[in-house]
Order: C-alpha cells, then sequence, then structure tokens
C-alpha cells in the first residue's frame, strides 16, 4: 500500500505524503491512517465494490452531515467524485476524526453503551423522513437462501476427504440449525416499522471521545432498508454479549441489555408490533449462520472463524426461555411509553 499512495494521492488535493498507518477493524475492507503535508486523513480501500452500494453510503454520509449527525466527511477527487479507482482497486478518503474505538465491541464502558444507544435512537428518528431513494425492503430471514447456503456447505463437508476441528463441529451444528429454520413459519416484516437502517452498528465502527461520547459513526456501506426492531437487536448484542463471538451465539449480560434498551427507548419507543415479533426475531437469529459460513466456506476468509461460539451449548443459547427473558424486559420497558412510530 505504502509503494501506491503517493500516485492515489495525485487524484486528490490533500498535501504530499508523509506516512501511512493500518487502521485496526474491518474485515471486509482495508483501513488506514493517512498522514500528508495538510494533515490526517481516513482512507478506505473496497475489497468488495458495488458502486451503487458505496455512491448510495456517500450520498447518506453527505445528508447525515448536513443534518449535524457524527459521521465523517466525503472528501472527493479533483473530478468531484468520492469513490477513485487506480490499479482495479477502488479508494475513498474521508475526513479524520480523533478518538478512541473499541474493536471487542463488548468492552464498552457503561457510559459508552448508554451513548451508543442514543446515537441509534437519534439516527432512527432522522432515517424515518430519510429523502434518499430507498431499495425495497431487504428480508430480515428468507429461509429458502438459508436453505440453499446450509446445503451447499452440507454438500463442501461431504466432498471432503478429511474434515478439520472446524469442519467438523460445523456438520453437528448444521443438522440442528437447518432442523429450527425449517420449523420456523414465516413472518410478514412489511407489519413492522421499517427505514434505512446502518447495518452494522457497533462499537468498532465509532469513535468515542474521553468522555465517552460518540464523535464519529463509520461504515455505512451495509446499509439497507429493514425493520428497525432488528437493528436495535443487533446493535444490544454487540454491546452486552458474554463472549467475542458471532452475535446470537453467546449469552449476554441481562442487565446492560436492560440498560441499552432503557434508554434506547426513552429516546424512540417501541411499538407493540415491534414488541410483539422479538420472540420470532431471536429464533430467526439463532437459526441463521449466514455471515461465517459464508466468509469461510464461500469467501475463504478463514479470520472470521475467531467470531464462533467458544462451546457448543452457546449455539442454542436463545432458547425458548431465554427469549422470554429478554421479552420481559422489553414488555417491562415499552408499555409506559408514548409510541412515536
Amino acid at each position: 500500500m505504502r509503494t501506491n499512495i503517493s500516485p492515489l494521492l495525485s487524484h486528490y488535493e490533500l498535501g504530499e505524503f508523509v506516512d501511512l498507518a493500518w487502521a485496526e477493524g474491518g474485515y471486509t475492507n482495508e483501513n488506514y491512517i493517512i498522514k500528508t503535508s495538510n494533515g490526517k486523513f481516513f482512507l478506505k480501500k473496497y475489497l468488495r465494490v458495488s458502486d451503487e452500494r458505496v455512491n448510495r453510503e456517500h450520498r447518506l454520509l453527505d445528508y447525515l452531515k448536513n443534518q449535524r449527525f457524527p459521521v465523517p466527511r466525503v472528501i472527493k477527487n479533483t473530478a468531484g467524485l468520492t469513490l477513485t479507482e487506480m490499479d482495479g482497486n477502488f479508494y475513498t478518503f474521508f475526513e479524520f476524526i480523533g478518538g478512541h474505538t473499541r474493536v471487542q465491541t463488548n468492552s464498552v464502558t457503561e457510559e459508552e453503551l448508554r451513548n451508543i444507544a442514543k446515537t441509534l435512537a437519534d439516527y432512527h428518528f432522522l432515517a424515518k423522513n430519510m429523502p434518499l431513494s430507498l431499495e425495497p425492503i431487504i428480508p430480515i430471514f428468507n429461509k429458502n437462501s438459508l436453505n440453499i447456503l446450509y446445503n451447499e456447505v452440507v454438500t463442501i463437508l461431504r466432498n471432503r476427504r478429511e474434515l478439520d476441528e472446524f469442519d467438523q463441529e460445523i456438520n453437528k451444528i448444521l443438522a440442528q440449525k437447518i432442523k429450527e429454520l425449517n420449523g420456523l413459519e414465516d413472518m410478514d416484516e412489511a407489519s413492522l416499522p421499517s427505514l434505512l437502517t446502518h447495518g452494522d452498528f457497533h462499537a468498532a465502527n465509532f469513535k468515542f471521545n474521553e468522555n465517552g461520547e460518540i464523535t464519529a459513526v463509520f461504515d455505512w456501506e451495509l446499509s439497507k432498508h429493514q425493520p428497525r426492531i432488528w437493528e436495535v437487536l443487533l446493535a444490544m448484542m454487540f454491546c452486552t454479549k458474554l463472549e467475542w463471538t458471532w452475535n446470537f451465539h453467546t449469552p449476554i449480560d441481562f442487565e446492560k441489555a436492560k440498560l441499552f434498551l432503557q434508554t434506547y427507548n426513552a429516546s424512540n419507543p417501541f411499538s407493540k408490533t415491534e414488541i410483539e415479533a422479538i420472540p420470532y426475531l431471536m429464533k430467526v437469529a439463532s437459526a441463521d449462520l449466514t455471515w461465517p459460513l459464508k466468509e469461510h466456506y464461500i469467501h475463504n476468509n478463514f479470520g472470521s472463524d475467531r467470531f464462533l461460539p467458544k462451546k457448543t451449548e452457546h449455539w442454542f443459547f436463545w432458547n425458548n426461555e431465554n427469549i422470554k427473558k429478554l421479552q420481559g424486559i422489553i414488555n417491562g420497558i415499552a408499555y409506559s411509553q408514548p409510541k412515536l412510530i
């Protein structure tokens, strides 16, 4: 990367190259901090680029910046574009915002957890009236596509002459997950309040100041139009899980979950429909292994393996008992509040 940075900078008016450092975090893109004679900048190298998706991300950032929401400014090149192609790779420069991040997203302090919930509620309030064009709602759950993926992985495993330890674990788990998947009824997700979600709202995508306040929210390329309660549950899991594993296959700290949900609900209350949907959504989440399986078996990204559960029983943490416990917390928080959406 160092040998390529000066030619890339020639497309911008950012000064002369001084130094480059790898920025921690990021599993589907490469991130760098660039120092030039004009100061520091954040550089993203897109590894899986879609012009339409990235351009929408940049339009969204411009809108949020104008609304004073904490996002970095996208920097245009000399041609007036936010995405630069060089040697078959795609890059974007962003305003550099100082502070610390939490790569292990469950390591947040209590004050940071409160601010994550409050910032998410504030974003969702803005997103209700987003003027940007939206694609149709992307389903949270597609039983057919999951079945295709799971059967593809089963076929890969059957064709291997020898299964390593990871393969053996997946082979044991998949049969039960397929059973869970096929036992789920369909749900009308259109009945849930939906908006343009961030898509990956966790502390590794934030910068915090010394007071635990969020000074920037990054990585909006996974934004999609989905039910907001789904993003609330995902963000809650990131903050409160007890082990650093894939979201819905680990125990959580229910007291921290209560604090997160109370803080969110105080700014942007849950609707009755959303609360009633929680048991179904948690069962869907427990049955869905899309990300870890795709990364390992389809994209050969073995670095994602460390996010998988450390104990076999954690694959099945979200049984009916724990789902009822979570719903009880939300019921206790929500029903005394006026509903905004």
